[in-house]
């Protein structure tokens, strides 16, 4: 009977060779060395995010934020609008916004924001004619801000003149101011020429 026997070089190259073969597919030839681009285990960099604070409103109104979140990624779009309860309008912004005007505002994120809302109550004008005339408005609005001075300028048609306000403005200055802290109405009066 023949007894094989195997060298012991033989037997380190056979479990060098086990060894290294394992895994000897070229999908994973990156993943021993760390070099796998697929990888998912490796630390994303985080997105920054931001926060948007909205002290106590002045006047009566609210702001509504879209989308509404607790924070926001950096690059992200958020839009911002003020809007005025019944009796009272928007009058401008306080905080990050104080250089913006209009009511909303989209503002892309790149830093906690603090903004403030300020409201006031706004009032109509109504304004009629007795005679033959008519009354320019400047500005002309649907309501006023409280405090705001619209100005009033009766204009008489042909063969009449403007004889006096009535109402909300007395006398016979002709244009006339009026300061806005009520809903107001206010008459011109014409007469026709002697």
């Amino acid at each position: 009977m023949t007894k094989l026997t195997q060298s012991p070089k033989l037997l380190v190259l056979m479990t060098m060779m086990m060894f290294f073969c394992v895994d000897c597919s070229t999908d994973n030839e990156d993943d021993a060395y760390g070099d796998n681009d697929n990888d998912t285990s490796s630390d994303a960099m985080p997105v920054p995010t931001y926060i948007i604070e909205i002290p106590v409103l002045v006047g009566g109104g609210e702001v509504v934020v879209q989308p509404s979140q607790n924070v926001y990624e950096e690059g992200q779009l958020v839009t911002i609008t003020a809007v005025a309860d019944t009796g009272w309008s928007f009058n401008r912004w306080d905080g990050d916004f104080e250089a913006q005007t209009e009511s909303t505002v989209t503002v892309r994120m790149a830093q906690d924001l603090s903004i403030e809302a300020y409201f006031v109550q706004s009032y109509s004008l109504v304004v009629e004619t007795e005679g033959q005339g008519d009354v320019i408005i400047s500005p002309a609005k649907d309501t006023y801000d409280e405090g705001e001075q619209p100005r009033l300028e009766a204009v008489a048609a042909e063969n009449w003149v403007f004889d006096h306000w009535a109402g909300a403005l007395t006398g016979t200055a002709n244009p006339e101011t009026l300061t806005m802290n009520a809903d107001k109405t206010v008459t011109a009066i014409f007469v026709e020429s002697p």
